[in-house]
């Protein structure tokens, strides 16, 4: 087993140094050929993976609203009683830009469905690779390690770490359909990620479902094992894990592996358009995902992914799991778009993390697709205005950084403010919907922040 190099120095942003700055001119210079109309004041990293799904297949700080101080009453394995913060946001308004990005990503999903091209997944895999492209670990001390999990399973696992690390290490567990590496965007995140907050970033290379070894169910041990080998060497609390579509999945199941081994979990979680519940429920119809026909959906369903897994599986839906392991997660942050098939299950997650206690937040892209926050590249209008607040959900940014944009008021999209709850309202439907938004109303608004300014 090979592990990587530990750091204790105290989490703090570095300035970059000069050949950082070119890395940096490179990620910009591919934000531009991605997206024309961006802007140079945008993050300089990657829009979301192109929507690597599975099984059914402000500017720069976060609106949080008030705890809802719930305690945990049912520690697992001497887990200690925590108070629980719950919060519900919604982005700003779509843009025009996005708008019609929404409509032209419909007409390629219907022209290619109708020829039985899974159009996501042949993007997804022409865009993957098992390497970083060279240029963009420029600055960074890059390396691929290997983690034994057992004799004879020994995963690859990518290092990215800053010139002046903080000690804080971040687990990236990345989309793909469970069928496919990292993709150049997840790559431009993450090294991006490194070199913007002086976090290491590590990535490990799971094996693929197109092998029986790379079924969740056989995955997700390993995964677990790998996180308690980190966090064995760095410590829990400088420990978080930031995962991504099929990724999302597993940081689910490795954490609640962890909580139910009585192992230390990482510090924090934000986890990227994940399916909260893998059962034949929270379909998501009438939902017009811009990416998941039924041709691509069937598409992944070919491979080994789901091999043992039964309907509404505790071990693999964060929705369906214990109460008590719920409850024990770290800090976790979920973002979904509003044009997504998953974002009924991952209300319903919401709403039962409310009910129990469990210390779940969730972020809700409006007029956003799959993936849409990953690299904060502006593909889309909401990407760069969440880029630092999930640096500051990993635990990424200074002390004083972090208390300013909590002590921050309310964002231009209207969300509640710091006064106000998001609690849902009672009643025998805690979420109701509008035409294709799903909304928690604030007790304290007549309107719904996701319907107004419509």
């Amino acid at each position: 087993m090979q592990s990587t190099d530990s750091a204790q120095t105290a989490a703090a942003a570095v300035p970059a140094e000069p050949v950082e700055l070119i890395a940096g001119v490179v990620s910009n210079l591919l934000g531009g050929l991605l997206d024309p109309s961006a802007t140079g004041s945008a993050p300089e990293t990657p829009p979301g993976e192109p929507a690597m799904w599975v099984l059914l297949a402000s500017a720069r700080r976060e609106f949080e609203t008030t705890p809802q101080t719930l305690v945990t009453d049912t520690p697992v394995a001497g887990v200690p009683v925590q108070v629980v913060e719950n919060s519900l946001t919604y982005t700003p308004t779509p843009t025009i830009i996005d708008q019609l990005t929404l409509a032209a990503l419909r007409v390629v999903r219907d022209i290619t469905g109708f020829f039985g091209i899974p159009f996501a997944a042949i993007v997804g895999g022409l865009l993957s690779s098992e390497n970083p492209p060279f240029f963009l670990t420029l600055g960074l001390n890059a390396r691929k390690t290997e983690f034994e999990v057992w004799p004879g399973n020994v995963w690859n696992v990518w290092e990215f770490e800053p010139p002046k690390p903080t000690g804080a290490t971040v687990v990236a567990i990345h989309g793909g359909g469970n069928i496919f590496q990292p993709n150049l965007l997840h790559w431009v995140d993450y090294t991006q990620m490194a070199r913007q907050t002086g976090a290491t970033v590590l990535v490990p290379l799971y094996p693929l479902a197109r092998t029986e070894a790379g079924s969740i169910l056989n995955v997700t041990p390993g995964m677990a094992d790998y996180l308690s080998h980190v966090i064995d060497d760095r410590g829990a609390e400088n420990v978080s894990i930031y995962a991504d579509s099929a990724g999302s999945t597993y940081a689910f199941a490795a954490a609640r592996e962890l909580i139910l081994r009585g192992e230390e979990v990482p510090a924090s979680m934000v986890v990227i358009s994940g399916q909260a519940d893998y059962s034949q429920e929270n379909d998501g119809a009438g939902i017009d995902d811009p990416f998941f026909n039924t041709v691509t959906v069937e598409y992944f369903a070919r491979f080994h992914t789901f091999d043992g897994v039964v309907n509404a599986d505790p071990r693999i839906s964060p929705l369906r799991m214990e109460t008590e392991v719920l409850r024990a997660l770290p800090p976790t942050t979920m973002y979904v778009g509003n044009e997504e098939i998953l974002l009924p299950g991952n209300l319903l997650l919401y709403e039962r993390a409310v009910d129990i206690g469990a210390p779940i937040s969730m972020v809700v892209g409006r007029g956003q697709f799959h993936n849409w926050p990953v690299s904060g590249l502006p593909v889309n209008s909401a990407a760069p205005k969440v880029r630092h607040d999930i640096y500051r959900q990993l635990g990424l940014l200074p002390d004083a950084v972090n208390a300013a944009i909590n002590t921050a008021g309310v964002s231009a999209n209207g969300t509640c403010s710091p006064l106000q709850s998001t609690a849902p309202v009672a009643g025998p439907s805690k979420f109701a919907r509008t035409g294709r938004d799903y909304v928690f109303p604030c007790r304290a608004r007549v309107q719904s922040a996701a319907t107004q300014n419509r």
